[in-house]
């Protein structure tokens, strides 16, 4: 897995490109608003991207200590609050599995594949997050 820093520095960048507005449309030349498709209307602002980088960036790495990386992320994770309704789902539904895996001292393999995939719904909302 990529380093915290590394990750930071994408998710930061890509979350700074681009330019959503933050109901997430695009918008054109003309200043009208353009959906540019699901991805780009469920894009999460980019301080909100800066805050799940930060927040997934800290503690051990995923991979050398899985218990330990989710153990670090839940707190900070619950005291996040959006008004968009993806990032909400994403957010409770890797918090709900980080708890599952240390409650289970990470033996419940199952609640790895379901970290695997929050990260993967917030990797859609916030390009470049990852745990």
């Amino acid at each position: 897995m990529a380093s915290a820093t590394l990750v930071a520095a994408v998710a930061l960048a890509a979350c700074s490109s681009g330019s959503a507005d933050s109901s997430g449309a695009s918008k054109g030349s003309n200043g009208s608003r353009s959906s540019g498709g699901a991805a780009a209307q469920s894009r999460a602002p980019a301080a909100l991207c800066e805050q799940l980088t930060g927040i997934l960036a800290d503690g051990p790495d995923a991979d050398a200590d899985p218990v330990g990386s989710a153990l670090s992320h839940i707190l900070p994770l619950q005291a996040v609050h959006s008004s968009n309704a993806a990032v909400t789902a994403a957010v409770n539904r890797l918090v709900a599995a980080d708890q599952e895996l240390v409650q289970s001292s990470g033996a419940h393999k199952a609640a790895s594949f379901a970290i695997e995939r929050a990260n993967g719904a917030l990797g859609k909302i916030c390009p470049g997050v990852e745990q």
